[in-house]
């Protein structure tokens, strides 16, 4: 085994496989309640003060975002299940810039 080789996750407890397809049904989860939370909100917001600017761009980067989760969980259980190391790479990245976003608060509804 080298050093880039992962056998692993949380800390050890869980094989891989095992471990990234617990994230990805935990992001399909997610992403479904976000959705679920957003529509109604959206409906109340639209309803009360109409369609402001700052709203409409957190909803369509919300939004979007949401739905590639709902999307992203799937898909990376078949990427593992399938071991295409490619496609993984690419939910990583997704991912990457998923958390940032979050992490800049862009997607605050608040």
């Amino acid at each position: 085994m080298t050093a880039a080789d992962v056998s692993s996750c949380f800390c050890g407890c869980l094989p891989l496989k095992k471990g990234c397809i617990g994230i990805g049904v935990v992001t399909f989860i997610y992403g479904a309640i976000a959705v679920g939370i957003q529509i109604p909100y959206t409906i109340e917001q639209i309803n009360t003060s109409g369609l402001r600017i700052d709203f409409i761009v957190k909803f369509t980067l919300g939004g979007i975002f949401n739905l590639i989760n709902v999307i992203a969980g799937p898909l990376l259980i078949l990427i593992v299940l399938k071991e295409n190391a490619r496609m993984l790479l690419i939910w990583l990245i997704y991912m990457a810039v998923y958390l940032n976003i979050v992490h800049l608060r862009i997607l605050d509804y608040a």
